[in-house]
């Protein structure tokens, strides 16, 4: 299979990165996902009773990691309301001592925590592109 290129006209018309599958005109696309760079420093929140924003909406990030390195539960929403403590107000939790690689769905997405109760901080990374 040769690596070879295909001129695109729709948009602004740049090439689309294909191989050829046999002698023929048939072509197959294929997408180089790009890793996380690994060098993004973490950051912090104090755990707190009262909502806040983790991060905000990110359509170009790769990854995120969240430890919770508290001494309490965090309940973590990812469609822009304010997480609760309650059922229904939060799509996660982390207790104590836990930590998540978010999946991909949620990665793109903004994330809103609160604490169970106050004590420690929760520790997370979002990736950058490499």
């Amino acid at each position: 299979m040769a690596d070879t290129t295909l001129a695109v006209t729709a948009g602004s018309g740049t090439l689309l990165k294909v191989s050829s599958t046999d002698a023929g005109a048939n072509r197959v696309q294929y997408v180089r996902e790009l890793p996380a760079d690994t060098s993004n420093a973490p950051q912090t929140w104090t755990l707190a009773t009262t909502a806040t924003t983790l991060y905000s909406a990110s359509a170009d990030r790769p990854g995120v990691m969240i430890v919770n390195t508290g001494t309490a539960r965090v309940f973590l929403r990812f469609d822009g309301t304010a997480a609760t403590a309650a059922v229904g107000g939060y799509h996660n939790y982390l207790d104590a001592g836990d930590r998540w690689e978010l999946p991909e769905w949620a990665v793109a997405l903004g994330c809103s925590v609160i604490a169970a109760a106050t004590g420690g901080a929760l520790t997370y990374w979002l990736g950058t592109k490499a």
